[in-house]
């Protein structure tokens, strides 16, 4: 029969039960299981070096193209700062391996710190930041799941809406460009590299998932294997059960023809064939049997009395 997944035989005996059975269904669901969440697990991660590596390479690149083209230097040191801060985090992913915790970290420190501040000391509508806020959208659907993605991409609007409409009355805090010319090639340098981004970042993705539905397939057909195995096993031990019930029960047959034998044989041995009355010998027996037993009691109330 099948219990929780397990298959069970039951063969009864004269001491109880003789239970045989066999984990079918129940570890393959488990083993599968266990596969889906390291696969998703790897894909996570997958994307989340993919998001460092390109995080870096803004940060700096955009620092470096910020120097090159004469800026302010408080622009240059925060994209500085944020690619040295990601290196930092990523160091850490990788000795930890805490992708909750990090990716958080992550994703607070890009929308709520970062880039609010590249927006006023880099041009506001004007630059190339508003790029910048479309991938960090990405990022956040990317790297978080369920309720905290909500939260934080709500929060996140609601920044962005709050720099629109501090820049629109306050337009004086937001640091512009030198030149018309610095401003157009920050403008098309912030362009290709978001669309560098997006390429890299949807390319992970996709070949991580392709890859890992490859890798899904193969452990599904290799399981089916296994479980054709494991049926063909358990048809053997179905079949060498019957065979178990069935040798007990003659077994059992001819020890009850044994047992009348023997009782025939007895009750042949202590009467008469003829008269059907008990034997000499076997009174015989049983007057031996009351002597010595009398005896017995006689010394037992000698010893008493002495």
């Amino acid at each position: 029969m099948l219990n929780n997944g397990d298959i069970i035989f039951n063969m009864p005996d004269e001491k109880g039960n003789i239970e045989i059975s066999i984990k079918c269904h129940h570890w393959l669901a488990i083993g599968g299981l266990q596969m889906e969440n390291e696969q998703s697990t790897y894909l996570k991660y997958r994307v989340f070096n993919a998001v460092f590596l390109v995080g870096i390479f803004m940060s700096f690149s955009c620092s470096l193209m910020n120097h090159l083209l004469g800026m302010e230097t408080v622009v240059s040191s925060v994209s500085l700062a944020c690619g040295i801060v990601t290196v930092g985090l990523f160091i850490t992913f990788k000795i930890s391996g805490n992708y909750e915790l990090l990716s958080l970290i992550v994703v607070i420190f890009l929308s709520f710190v970062f880039f609010p501040t590249m927006w006023l000391i880099n041009g506001g509508t004007h630059g190339s930041i508003p790029y910048y806020i479309i991938i960090n959208a990405g990022i956040i659907a990317l790297l978080l799941t369920g309720l905290k993605r909500w939260i934080i991409f709500s929060i996140f609007a609601l920044v962005i809406g709050v720099l629109m409409a501090i820049e629109y009355q306050r337009p004086d805090l937001v640091i512009v460009y030198n030149s018309g010319l610095i401003r157009y090639i920050d403008f098309a340098f912030g362009i290709f590299i978001c669309l560098f981004t997006v390429v890299i970042l949807i390319a992970v993705l996709i070949d991580g998932y392709a890859e890992e539905l490859k890798k899904s397939r193969q452990y599904l057909t290799t399981l089916k294997k296994q479980n054709k195995e494991i049926e063909a096993k358990n048809k053997l031990l179905k079949k060498n059960n019957a065979e178990l019930i069935k040798a007990k029960e003659e077994a059992e047959k001819l020890n009850r023809l044994l047992y009348e034998e023997k009782q025939k044989l007895q009750m042949l041995s202590i009467t008469d064939y003829l008269t059907g009355t008990f034997n000499k010998w076997f009174i015989t027996s049983c007057l031996k049997e009351e002597i010595e037993a009398s005896r017995e009691k006689q010394k037992k109330a000698n010893r008493s009395l002495d």
